[in-house]
């Protein structure tokens, strides 16, 4: 009888505590579907634990004409460019490695370092392009954490990376990044009397070609031209006799949809010499100038100015 008795208090005690836990258990549900929810890419890239990195550049072994060892992958080609992206997320339990490449300027040669990183990458999966229907079958299939989206991504400017998170992640991050104009790679410089011939080899997308003449000697730039897209010479006159003269040329473009007017203005070298006019007062007075170059220079409307290209330099005497 006692044996019941204890068996029937358990019993009793049981139910009780079934009564207590299960608000208890229906209180801790939402608080546990919340944390097993999908993570925010928008809110983790404002607090700085999702790293982006659009690639528009390869490191290279030839030096390119700015100096540097890094060549554009972005520059305009008439097709649409795809620049690869790497999305990684701070992951306290992650520690992976990551390689980078680089040009050493000591021992002249790409190097490569190795570090390790608490940035997991993500699966990153490219939708452009595609329907709601296709995207779907491809994220599933690749089982990709976040898609990306290029977007005005064939014209000279300003390209746009649409990152959405996808299955475990949601939200929505953008990215910009750059299509340059092609790099100007020949340039002929021949001389003519106290004057200039340059010829350069066309490049695509182009809206003009910015041609300046510097003179080596004074260490400043004493011609500056525009040309119009669809030469590719111009004569550079009124130029000193036995000089050495540094030329380069630029391509330039506008950026999409802009409309722009053509002014140009001329820059002087003035000589002023300290006076004293006819009531004992200190004046100024300007004894001489002379022309040092010609800028043509662009009046935007509405927009903004386009990407120039690298400076491709040749000497001449």
């Amino acid at each position: 009888m006692q044996l019941t008795m204890k068996k029937m208090g358990a019993a009793a005690i049981a139910a009780a505590l079934a009564l207590c836990v299960a608000p208890a258990m229906a209180m801790l549900t939402p608080g546990t579907a919340h944390a097993a929810g999908k993570a925010s890419i928008t809110k983790l890239y404002h607090e700085g634990d999702l790293d982006i990195d659009v690639i528009t550049t390869k490191v290279t072994k030839k030096e390119q004409a700015d100096g540097s060892h890094w060549a554009s992958l972005t520059n305009y080609t008439g097709k649409a460019v795809k620049p690869k992206v790497e999305v990684r997320v701070y992951d306290k339990d992650y520690e992976g490695k990551r390689t980078e490449k680089y040009w050493d300027d000591e021992k002249k040669k790409i190097v490569k370092e190795t570090y390790t990183t608490k940035y997991r990458p993500l699966k990153v999966v490219n939708v452009t392009g595609k329907s709601s229907k296709e995207a779907k079958k491809l994220i599933k299939k690749k089982k990709a954490d976040v898609t990306i989206e290029y977007k005005n991504n064939k014209n000279i400017g300003r390209a746009q990376v649409v990152i959405k998170g996808v299955n475990k992640y949601k939200g929505t991050v953008y990215q910009t990044f750059s299509i340059n104009v092609p790099q100007v790679k020949t340039v002929k410089v021949k001389a003519a009397k106290k004057a200039l011939n340059v010829s350069w080899k066309k490049v695509k997308g182009a809206t003009h070609y910015q041609v300046a003449v510097r003179d080596k000697a004074a260490g400043e730039t004493v011609k500056t031209v525009l040309v119009d897209a669809k030469k590719k010479s111009v004569k550079i006159k009124g130029l000193k006799a036995k000089r050495a003269y540094e030329v380069t040329v630029q391509a330039c473009a506008n950026g999409v949809k802009s409309s722009y007017k053509t002014t140009e203005s001329v820059k002087y070298d003035q000589k002023w010499e300290t006076v004293t006019d006819e009531w004992g007062d200190m004046d100024e007075k300007l004894v001489s100038y002379k022309t040092l170059n010609f800028t043509g220079s662009y009046e935007s409307i509405g927009t903004y100015w386009g990407d120039e290209s690298p400076v491709k330099v040749k000497k001449t005497k």
